[in-house]
């Protein structure tokens, strides 16, 4: 297995973490399609591209989500200590 081929299969099987399915198939397309190297690397890079956009937007999702559960835990935090205060008063 070159190192080519290696990129490809290792691309599609992080793939296939995310999107069951997917992966695979389209490396196994890549691999036998019978079509010219440059159009493979063409669709190698649109599909590298695509899975940095794809981690992108999780990342950023993932990132909103945290920033919203802090934000949502500092509020119950401060209505405790309000309420701790109230009481030692």
């Amino acid at each position: 297995m070159n190192n080519t081929t290696k990129f490809i299969v290792g691309a599609g099987l992080r793939h296939a973490a995310h999107q069951p399915g997917h992966g695979p198939g389209a490396t196994a397309a890549l691999l036998f399609a019978p079509q010219s190297g440059e159009q493979t690397r063409e669709q190698l890079t649109k599909a590298g591209e695509d899975a940095i956009a794809q981690g992108q937007r999780v990342v950023e999702d993932s990132r909103e989500r945290a920033e919203a559960i802090i934000a949502d835990a500092q509020r119950r935090a401060e209505r405790i200590a309000e309420a701790a205060r109230s009481n030692v008063n």
